[in-house]
């Protein structure tokens, strides 16, 4: 961890005395949502391998369930029902995965290489176009992808929020 915290600390003096914006504010808040989206996921791996998993599935089930959620959204159905379906989609498949692993005794690299396969696999099929459009009128994912409070980015009270929790979890 120090030397984790050590070499960001270095980058961040370096970049700080070479790059002109790089201490501006626009690029502080486009460092902390970017850092918030993959900190985010990286929290779920971190709790998968303190657990001694492994699990291959993260970004294929995530990519997956996001566009079914927009898909069904396409057929009429209000989006945040929509979501919550995808959610359910996400835990079906996330248990699914765990079964194996948990019942059928697959190791898990073999468990969850396989399933994030089947699934990216499924989703190309089913999901015939590259690009899947959201509705525009949706408020409540305006702001959590747009929106802040007290001018932190949502994507970083979420990340900050999860992290919490989950150090609250592991104590």
């Amino acid at each position: 961890e120090v030397v984790v915290v050590a070499i960001s600390v270095v980058l961040f003096l370096v970049f700080s005395a070479t790059l002109n914006n790089f201490l501006s504010q626009g690029n502080i808040i486009a460092i902390l949502k970017n850092v918030s989206i993959l900190g985010t996921l990286a929290v779920g791996m971190g709790f998968v391998v303190v657990g001694r998993g492994i699990d291959l599935t993260m970004v294929a089930v995530m990519v997956v369930g996001v566009a079914f959620s927009i898909w069904i959204s396409t057929w009429g159905i209000d989006f945040t029902l929509a979501v919550i379906c995808g959610a359910i989609l996400v835990a079906a498949i996330g248990l699914f995965t765990g079964a194996m692993v948990a019942i059928a005794e697959v190791p898990p690299i073999f468990a969850t290489l396989a399933i994030a396969s089947s699934v990216y696999g499924s989703g190309r099929i089913v999901f015939a176009s590259d690009v899947l459009y959201a509705p525009p009128d949706i408020a409540w994912l305006k702001f959590v992808g747009n929106g802040s409070v007290l001018g932190i980015p949502m994507s970083v009270v979420i990340f900050g929020a999860v992290a919490a929790l989950m150090g609250l979890f592991l104590r």
